[in-house]
């Protein structure tokens, strides 16, 4: 039986790599009459967004519940974070900066986006309809991918602030402050709504789990076979095809999802444990980031006319990615990581004891 105590989740890692696959599919131009065409591979954004917020919250409840005053240490959270995200995200922009200032009429637009991407409002950039050349010949934009990264950093400020510090003396109320901020969210465009909802029900999930629910939650998920909850999940697939405004229910699925691989130890958890889905899972940050320029090579090399020639440059942009984000992940990821850890650790500042990662899209 799997232990929500544990330091970490390996099969949560195994799901971001199912979710980066499906992201990067989602960037594969289409060609005409695709039957592929279809596919909700965006929806891999929206389980990140629950996993994140599941566990950011997770962290910092065991952190509140282990330290003598009850409290967690907010800058070092932020600096946790600030090395985790900024290194290899600069990194990135740099590179479409340099590439932008070899053509005028690109350098005219990133001048026009860069200030939004300098400051983590990325997700305004598609919101105002501000757009680009990207890569692969389409009016997608300048590091357009990048605008989940500006919900998340938002995020990020104000939720352990908000309910882990202004709320700390008052646990009765932190459960109301969830439907507000949806209630707040709600007026946001559609894109930016959605990612909130899907980030606080990754943090319903962590509380609901911190509680004196659990042994509940674990006799429910012991009766819910795997296959129920693929069932589920391809049926979320569905509706959103139908409607995207069925992605609030999809997220909804990706809670059970997420909850059913944390609590059990069924074969669909230890099938995203294996060694290999792991290995991709910790790296899909980094293959987020890089992402177009892997599918942008491949698509020189192939076009994707047809259902099968998509396939192949989904799995070539797949293994180009993972190629380009390997490199990175040991000579920017890890490093900056291990430096915010040092540098904590020098202050005497609090770790950690997992380490969620970002990746949305």
């Amino acid at each position: 039986m799997a232990n929500i105590d544990q330091k970490y989740f390996p099969a949560l890692d195994g799901l971001r790599a199912v979710c980066i696959a499906m992201v990067i599919f989602t960037h594969v131009r289409k060609g005409p009459g695709d039957i592929l065409a279809g596919f909700p591979g965006w929806l891999g954004v929206d389980i990140f967004f629950v996993i994140s917020g599941f566990l950011i919250t997770t962290l910092s409840l065991r952190e509140e519940a282990t330290n003598l005053a009850a409290r967690i240490d907010l800058f070092a959270f932020y600096i946790r974070r600030f090395f985790r995200i900024i290194p290899p995200y600069a990194l990135i922009l740099a590179i479409y900066i340099a590439k932008a200032a070899t053509n005028h009429l690109e350098w005219q637009q990133m001048t026009h986006v860069l200030p939004y991407y300098l400051t983590f409002m990325n997700d305004l950039v598609l919101t105002r309809g501000d757009a680009g050349i990207d890569f692969i010949g389409s009016n997608r934009g300048h590091f357009l991918q990048s605008w989940s990264l500006g919900i998340e950093e938002k995020f990020y400020i104000v939720w352990p602030l908000l309910f882990f510090v202004i709320l700390r003396s008052q646990r009765k109320l932190r459960w109301l402050v969830i439907p507000v901020l949806c209630g707040a969210v709600s007026f946001l465009p559609f894109r930016m709504f959605r990612s909130y909802i899907g980030l606080l029900l990754g943090c319903c999930l962590a509380i609901a789990l911190a509680s004196g629910l659990l042994p509940q939650i674990k006799r429910i998920f012991r009766l819910i076979p795997a296959t129920g909850i693929i069932f589920l999940m391809a049926l979320g697939l569905y509706l959103v095809t139908l409607s995207d405004k069925f992605v609030f229910l999809f997220s909804a699925f990706s809670v059970v999802f997420v909850a059913s691989i944390t609590v059990t130890d069924n074969w669909l958890a230890r099938m995203l444990s294996h060694r290999y889905f792991v290995w991709v899972g910790k790296r899909s940050y980094s293959m987020y980031l890089v992402q177009m320029f892997a599918v942008g090579a491949v698509q020189k090399v192939i076009a994707p006319t047809s259902t099968l020639r998509q396939v192949a440059v989904t799995v070539f942009s797949i293994a180009a990615s993972l190629a380009m984000a390997q490199v990175m992940y040991r000579l920017v990821e890890e490093p900056s990581r291990i430096f915010g850890k040092h540098f904590l650790a020098k202050r005497g500042r609090t770790s950690s004891s997992i380490t969620p990662s970002v990746h949305a899209t």
